[in-house]
């Protein structure tokens, strides 16, 4: 018998190709329309989220090196092998020097949400004064552009105050660095004012413990010139008319003081003079300082140049 011929196999005609291209893109707008806002919508949580880690490392870092920020003066966060200039546009590599704050690598941290580079502004080195003390710092922002990656014209920088501005979808935050700062201050003032302390109650029991209780000798520390009017016993050092490291001094055994607690917040140690020109004490050149009561001094270096200085006085 012979065989049957095989069926004719019939391909799709343009018209049904043109209409099932029709379909599927009707298909893909209403997909797209519906899927759009939710992308969004996720795209800027994750650019808060990108903005909140950045703003946490950034402050960190601000701390980490809160001295060497406030050596420049003008619009730029100097931070140790990456400073960060205002008006810069983010690339891969300008977080480098924060990213070791963060979970984040610098390239993520220099993208929002919308995978669109952040823009950083800086004011230049600001001051205010604190109990007589001037307090050097910096403020910045860091603004996403949105959905449209373009800075609106409404978000604005006040390098004068530190103010942002936000408009449209932009997002941003202010690094807040007087903040920072005064933290810092207000922690090394405190460490200071503990030595101070201990040291006028260390010169008051060294001068009860004395059997001549002279208010001529100076127990601030040991013997420097005229020798007869130190205290011989003291277990602090003579800085020898300038200061020197508080630890070095031996004030930490005097007062029985740990090494951090003679330790700016800065990471620095704080100084200590008992005999400079800065200072009443037996051997200063003018009779009028060099006639109780005695003085000695606890000094700590700021940002910016600024010296914090608190003054021990003879406690009888």
């Amino acid at each position: 018998m012979r065989s049957a011929a095989p069926a004719r196999l019939r391909g799709f005609s343009l018209v049904e190709v043109v209409i099932a291209v029709s379909i599927v893109s009707v298909m893909a707008a209403i997909a797209a329309a519906a899927l759009g806002p939710w992308l969004a919508f996720r795209q800027g949580l994750e650019t808060e989220r990108r903005l909140k880690e950045l703003a946490a490392a950034m402050e960190a870092a601000y701390r980490d090196n809160a001295i060497a920020m406030e050596a420049a003066s003008g619009p730029v966060l100097a931070y140790p092998g990456g400073a960060i200039a205002d008006g810069t546009v983010a690339g891969d590599a300008t977080f480098q020097a924060v990213a070791r704050f963060s979970s984040l690598s610098s390239a993520l941290l220099g993208r929002d949400g919308f995978n669109m580079p952040v823009r950083v502004f800086v004011s230049p080195r600001l001051s205010q004064t604190v109990g007589g003390v001037v307090l050097y710092y910096h403020m910045a922002a860091v603004v996403s552009g949105g959905r449209n990656g373009r800075i609106e014209t409404g978000t604005a920088f006040d390098p004068a105050t530190g103010r942002l501005t936000i408009a449209g979808d932009d997002k941003g935050f202010v690094l807040d660095g007087y903040r920072v700062q005064r933290a810092l201050y207000e922690l090394t003032a405190s460490r200071m004012q503990r030595i101070v302390q201990g040291w006028q109650q260390y010169y008051q029991s060294r001068y009860l413990s004395d059997p001549s209780r002279s208010v001529s000798i100076d127990y601030f520390g040991r013997p420097g010139a005229p020798a007869a009017r130190w205290d011989p016993g003291n277990a602090v050092a003579h800085t020898g008319g300038a200061p020197a490291a508080a630890s070095a001094i031996g004030l930490g055994t005097a007062l029985g003081l740990a090494a951090a607690d003679m330790t700016d917040a800065y990471g620095n140690g704080i100084l200590a003079d008992n005999s400079s020109t800065a200072t009443r004490n037996p051997g200063h050149p003018d009779p009028a300082m060099a006639a109780p009561p005695y003085t000695a001094r606890v000094i700590a270096q700021l940002p910016g140049g600024a010296v914090l200085e608190l003054s021990a006085i003879a406690t009888y």
